[in-house]
């Protein structure tokens, strides 16, 4: 008797803990699998157009620390990606400093602002390449995450779902703009491949 009541007591705490827990194993899960559909989109599109890619890009321009989760490099632009996961929806405008988080329990947060911070790392980036027109920001959010029109935002940089992100980068290389030179853009994926290997070295 006094057996089956622990082995009883003992499955209700298992249980209960596993209802306490499962929202947060599901949002971990969510997040995982967003950076790993963002791994394979980034890496797709770069295998389909014969692009080259660096991923996990760290850089240390300025004695600064400057991360981009990928670098693709189109014909006519070099992308510049950074993927946020965020659980709730968000809004601000470019120049805010920091952003509203709608979250699903009905609370309100501040984040910082995803956009000043890429803006930020993407100028770092063309001082050291001396390259302005060829770069682009695109901040990827989660396909959950709702994204209200975001105010003053410059050309070079944009906030998009992830589901948008193919589409995006198909667009814009049909720009009508003359291609990147194929020794420069050589230069450029070795020039930042080997910065990124010194950044990794450095921590």
């Amino acid at each position: 008797m006094l057996v089956g009541a622990i082995v009883l007591i003992s499955v209700l705490v298992i249980v209960s803990t596993l209802v306490l827990l499962w929202p947060y194993i599901m949002k971990l899960r969510s997040k995982k699998d967003f950076f790993n559909r963002a791994y394979r989109t980034t890496y797709s599109l770069a295998r389909d157009k014969d692009y080259y890619i660096i991923n996990d890009v760290e850089l240390v321009i300025e004695n600064k620390k400057i991360h981009f989760d990928h670098i693709l490099f189109g014909e006519k632009y070099i992308y510049c990606i950074g993927n946020n996961y965020r659980d709730g929806n968000i809004s601000g405008k470019y120049s805010d400093n920091q952003w509203f988080l709608y979250k699903a329990n009905g609370k309100t947060e501040y984040i910082k602002n995803p956009l000043l911070l890429h803006s930020t790392r993407i100028e770092y980036l063309k001082s050291a390449l001396k390259a302005d027109d060829i770069l682009l920001g695109i901040c990827v959010m989660n396909d959950e995450c709702l994204i209200d029109k975001i105010e003053d935002c410059p050309d070079n940089i944009v906030l998009l779902n992830q589901k948008e992100l193919k589409d995006f980068i198909i667009a814009k290389e049909k720009s009508d703009i003359s291609p990147i030179d194929s020794i420069q853009l050589e230069h450029l994926v070795r020039f930042i491949y080997n910065m990124s290997q010194g950044g990794k070295e450095k921590k």
